[in-house]
């Protein structure tokens, strides 16, 4: 597969700068991941693997998921169209009844403003090998602060000028 992130596997003699990225094999925070990818979250890592300079990966009720940590501009939008069974019948009335047991999920459309070449390379690496159907965990904006599982099907990406860069994405939120 030809890729435009140049992803390698820890060294210990490599220093790392924030948002760089590294496939792992080990355990992180506990939890034990075979071939999946961690942010540096601290400018100069080195030595031996230390996991607080990480990120990458959360637990969500017993399960290992991947974990996404950029935190969005405002003017951020959230979505909240509960699915909603319409039965009208003469003289305007009308049946109203929920469709589905998780009938009321959320989808944010975010922006990422102001972002070097770094940040938006891990942000769009995060997303790309997700491929728009594997779920990761996000924790919203208040009032919705809560950690969630959400996929992200569709993203942009613009070049306002040298090394700054703007991203708008969709996340939906998910059961699974």
């Amino acid at each position: 597969m030809n890729s435009i992130y140049n992803v390698t596997d820890y060294n210990v003699s490599t220093v790392y700068n924030k948002n760089d990225i590294i496939n792992f094999t080990g355990t992180f925070n506990g939890m034990t991941i075979v071939g999946g990818y961690l942010y540096c979250i601290t400018d100069g890592t080195t030595g031996a693997f230390d996991s607080t300079k990480w990120i990458g990966y959360i637990s969500d009720n017993g399960d290992i998921k991947p974990y996404f940590t950029w935190t969005p501009s405002y003017q951020s939008t959230v979505n909240n169209t509960p699915k909603v069974r319409l039965l009208k019948f003469g003289d305007s009335y009308e049946s109203r009844t929920p469709d589905g047991i998780n009938n009321s999920l959320l989808s944010y459309e975010l922006k990422f403003d102001l972002l070097e070449i770094n940040e938006m390379t891990a942000i769009l690496h995060f997303l790309t090998v997700r491929y728009g159907v594997k779920s990761f965990v996000w924790f919203g904006r208040e009032p919705y602060i809560k950690q969630l599982r959400f996929v992200a099907r569709d993203w942009n990406d613009v070049e306002n000028f040298s090394n700054n860069y703007s991203l708008s994405v969709k996340f939906d939120q998910v059961v699974n």
